[in-house]
């Protein structure tokens, strides 16, 4: 079974009340497919939540230093944030991004491509790099109002 989605002409959008036009397309998929397409994007996607970003900022930036059985866990929760930011940041192609959020961009994709080092403290350095790109992209996007700061 196929079902049929409707996808873009490329068209401008018609005027509130008037559909854009469209062309239909078959999808690969079937329903079960679909579904479990579906089912995996609803477990492993995660909502941006600002407060939550800081929290694990204030955990790795703080007065307190994580211990090397937490960096593992903080390194990776790190690199889920700063790729959902990464997103934000380049995902509205109608808004231009400003060289400085260019920047911090490619800074946050090279630190977050960097292997986990095996010694404590350069596990440590990378998770703080990580923090610090984190919370440079985070506050240059507040400050663009792309997302909204805590409260």
């Amino acid at each position: 079974m196929t079902i049929s989605t409707l996808a873009p002409l490329g068209l401008p959008p018609g005027r509130p009340g008037h559909p854009m036009p469209a062309e239909r397309v078959e999808s690969p998929l079937n329903v079960e497919q679909l579904a479990l397409v579906l089912q995996a994007l609803k477990s492993s996607w995660t909502p941006f939540d600002p407060n939550a970003v800081f929290d694990l900022l204030d955990r790795v930036l703080g007065d307190h230093t994580p211990q090397p059985h937490e960096t593992p866990e903080l390194t990776e929760s790190l690199r889920g944030t700063l790729l959902q930011l990464v997103n934000i940041a380049v995902s509205d192609t109608r808004r231009p991004t400003t060289k400085t959020i260019e920047d911090a961009v490619e800074q946050a994709r090279a630190v977050h491509d960097e292997l986990l080092p095996s010694d404590c403290p350069s596990a440590l350095g990378l998770t703080r790099r990580l923090a610090r790109v984190t919370w440079e992209l985070l506050e240059l996007l507040i400050a663009a109002r792309e997302v909204k700061d805590a409260e």
